[in-house]
C-alpha cells in the first residue's frame, strides 16, 4: 500500500483495533509505502514531552541495512481526544515543531499528527491528497497509467520497468 493522502493515514491510525487514548504511529519508507503500524504508548496525554519523544524514537523500526527499502523515512502519529473540534488549534505547535526537528535529525519526516473523537478528526498536516497542499512537493507520487498496454511492446514507464527490472530504478516520473 502506498500512502497518497492524509485520510489514508487516518484509516491506519484509527482502525478501531487499538485502545482508546493510545499514541499510534504509521511508519513509511522512501516511496511512502507502508512499513509498520506501531502503538507507541498505550496511554497518551497529548503532550510530546521528553518521555514521549524517547518512546517515539524507540518505536521507529531500526534501519535495515540489507533491506534499505524497509528503512522508515516518514511517520504519522495519531491519538484519540475528547473533542476533535478543538483542533487544529489545540495542537501545541511549538512542541510539534520541536518534534519535527528532532525526527529530522534521525532522518525521518513527520507527515502529520492526527487526533480523532467519535464524531470527527483533525490533523496538523494534510488531510486530503498530498499533491493539493503546499510544502508537500517533495513527497513521492504514485503514478497510474491507464491501459491498454500491448503485451511485450508497450513503452510506458510501468511496462518498461517490468520488462527490464534492472532499468526500473532509473525510471523516474
Amino acid at each position: 500500500m502506498i500512502i497518497e493522502a492524509g485520510y489514508d493515514l487516518h484509516t491506519l491510525l484509527f482502525d478501531g483495533n487499538h485502545s482508546h487514548g493510545a499514541l499510534r504511529m504509521v511508519c513509511l519508507g522512501d516511496d511512502l509505502r507502508l512499513l509498520d503500524i506501531v502503538t507507541v504508548m498505550p496511554r497518551f496525554s497529548g503532550h510530546f514531552d521528553a518521555a514521549a519523544l524517547d518512546l517515539v524514537e524507540r518505536a521507529i523500526p531500526d534501519s535495515h541495512d540489507s533491506l534499505p527499502q524497509l528503512t522508515t523515512r516518514y511517520v504519522a502519529l495519531g491519538y484519540t481526544v475528547a473533542d476533535a473540534s478543538q483542533y487544529p488549534h489545540g495542537f501545541e505547535m511549538d512542541r510539534i515543531t520541536a518534534l519535527e526537528g528532532w525526527l529530522g535529525c534521525h532522518g525521518v519526516r513527520l507527515l502529520t499528527i492526527q487526533v480523532a473523537d467519535d464524531e470527527g478528526w483533525a490533523s496538523s498536516g494534510p488531510m486530503h491528497s498530498f499533491d493539493s497542499y503546499l510544502g508537500t512537493e517533495d513527497l513521492p507520487r504514485a503514478v497510474v497509467i491507464p491501459g491498454p498496454h500491448p503485451f511485450g511492446t508497450c513503452e510506458c514507464v510501468a511496462c518498461t520497468a517490468k520488462r527490464n527490472p534492472g532499468e526500473a530504478s532509473t525510471v523516474r516520473v
